[in-house]
């Protein structure tokens, strides 16, 4: 046998060893993948993966989710003309297709078809739980309509609406609505009331958009709240709330809190302080849905960072310099609320009429070496509740996703790079890790498998070595020749050059790689493998390769 000859014809057959051949996208032109997050306006561009100059037809399948505004009036450029289109994730979430209804909003995979140069085309986009605040689809500090965009949807996301409760319409036009409802957001963070804030997207606002902490305006929901007549008494779970003013007078139940709105950090507040004291805990209220409407009743509650909780009938006094029980428990109260303030938080000031317990709550705090403190109130506003005053501790800033992490996931794996094989020659704003090139090539895979995940083609499992592990994935996934399963492999499952089989070439690569050794059964069944399923000539030119690449294996030792 001429091995030489062999040898040469297996090489010509397209292997690469180290990003010299390139895998071609047209494979999977009907598969491209796209990746965003609940709190993002995700941008999808059709052209990068596609190619082409006319695109019609855009359409998608199943149930809602999502909504795609005109590209037109976002961009001034067609969607016919560009490929490109933007898609808002539902905030809300509830459609029949939403995966994860315990998350906010839509979460899924939405299949979407489109023609593209006469030819119809496939994709998928999926919408994974979250927003980004450090990377693609983070919300920037600019005017452009995109970037309003971008702005108003993480303010429907965090909950923030405009004044009169309604969220905001997601059109990238900067008006009065955007403004009252960047107001509140911002009031939430900067310890003050909206009508005192700017109302500007500026860096400190767009870091708060971003953050990992940022304040999300939510209604507190009484798990089981009382039946019947309200008897503030009578109290059900670890708090309740209290019930909004009857018409004619009286709080029978029949009518809701009005304030009963406030920052995720205020209700986490609420939560976790009732639930480490004993009794339920009276919430008299916090702000209206739009934070606005609380000057009605509130001055200072408009801002979602306010909490007014009720005190016992005996303890609505002026105090006589005596500390009673129902005082102590009021102090006690006071003092939970403090030590179980939500991360991103703290209760720093309270206001209460009773002396005694804001004199016995002050030397706690003195004990306790906390920061928080009581002041009195001689005009009798807080004699039935302590009001408590919440800010923010600071930003924190999201870490972005790794290099690599194509589908968002939280992790790289094999999935990522089949996903880097798909976009070769494709967007390069997305899957270009190597920088060497304006296009996706070879060598971004080259980049991914050996610099981001320290390991080597060959290695299936990516645990780091290329061993029988491996090659046994490999063997159990093996098209062969006869491509049984052709367009249908993957890196873990041993097609390691992209082509979308696990054939000879495969095998090869494995052979060029391999840093595990084999025991003498392995061996056999490779053996076997390679006698049963690879064709003679290029069985030969295998073991040669073999023999090479244990040489190169052990010169670069």
């Amino acid at each position: 046998m001429n091995t030489s000859r062999s040898l040469s014809a297996f090489l010509a057959m397209g292997l690469a060893f180290s990003g010299a051949g390139v895998a071609t996208a047209g494979l999977h032109d009907s598969d491209a993948d796209f990746y965003g997050r609940t709190g993002d306006v995700m941008a999808i561009n059709l052209a990068a993966v596609f190619g082409g100059s006319s695109f019609s037809g855009l359409t998608f399948n199943g149930a809602g989710g999502f909504d795609v505004p005109s590209t037109t009036n976002w961009t001034g450029n067609s969607f016919s003309s560009t490929g490109q289109f933007f898609l808002i994730p539902d905030v809300d979430g509830g459609s029949s297709n939403d995966l994860n209804i315990n998350a906010k909003g839509f979460q899924g995979t939405l299949q979407g078809n489109v023609t593209v140069d006469g030819v119809l085309k496939s994709f998928e986009v999926t919408v994974r739980e979250g927003y980004t605040g450090n990377g693609r689809g983070m919300v920037v500090d600019a005017g452009d309509t995109v970037s309003v965009a971008g702005q108003q949807h993480r303010l429907n996301y965090l909950g923030y609406p405009t004044k009169g409760g309604s969220s905001l319409v997601v059109d990238g036009d900067y008006g009065p609505a955007s403004t009252k409802a960047v107001q509140l957001f911002q009031a939430s963070f900067g310890n003050s009331k909206p009508s005192y804030m700017d109302g500007v997207v500026g860096p400190n606002t767009t870091k708060w958009l971003n953050s990992a902490n940022a304040p999300q305006w939510v209604e507190l929901v009484d798990p089981d709240p009382q039946t019947g007549y309200f008897d503030p008494y009578d109290g059900n779970g670890n708090f309740d709330i209290l019930p909004g003013t009857d018409p004619g007078g009286g709080r029978s139940g029949a009518t809701p809190q009005p304030e009963r709105w406030a920052t995720n950090w205020a209700v986490e507040t609420i939560k976790a302080a009732s639930a480490a004291v004993s009794g339920t805990q009276v919430i008299n209220g916090m702000s209206t849905d739009d934070g606005w409407g609380s000057s009605k009743w509130h001055q200072t509650h408009q801002a979602g960072m306010d909490i007014d909780l009720n005190v016992p009938g005996s303890v609505m006094n002026y105090g006589n310099g005596y500390l009673s029980s129902s005082e102590q428990g009021v102090v006690n109260e006071m003092v939970a609320f403090v030590q179980n303030a939500a991360e991103g938080c703290e209760i720093y000031k309270l206001i209460i009429s009773n002396t005694d317990v804001r004199d016995a709550f002050n030397d706690k705090m003195d004990d306790l070496g906390l920061s928080a403190y009581a002041v009195g109130d001689s005009s009798g506003v807080h004699l039935n509740h302590v009001h408590m005053d919440l800010r923010t501790t600071g930003a924190t800033t999201m870490t972005a996703d790794a290099a690599g992490d194509f589908d968002i996931s939280g992790g790289i794996d094999a999935f990522d790079i089949d996903l880097l094989y798909k976009n070769l020659g494709g967007d390069a704003s997305i899957f270009n890790l190597a920088a060497t090139s304006t296009l996706v090539t070879q060598k971004d895979v080259d980049y991914l498998v050996r610099d981001i995940l320290d390991t080597q083609y060959g290695d299936a499992d990516l645990d780091g070595d290329v061993d029988f592990g491996d090659f046994s994935a490999l063997m159990d996934n093996f098209t062969g020749e006869l491509g049984l399963r052709e367009g249908s492999e993957g890196w873990a499952t041993g097609d390691w050059d992209g082509d979308w089989d696990v054939d000879a070439a495969d095998l090869a690569m494995f052979d060029l790689y391999q840093t595990a050794g084999f025991n003498a059964s392995q061996q056999a069944v490779y053996d076997d493998f390679v006698a049963t399923m690879i064709p003679e000539p290029l069985s030969g030119s295998l073991m040669i390769l073999g023999g090479l690449g244990l040489l190169m294996r052990r010169r670069n030792a």
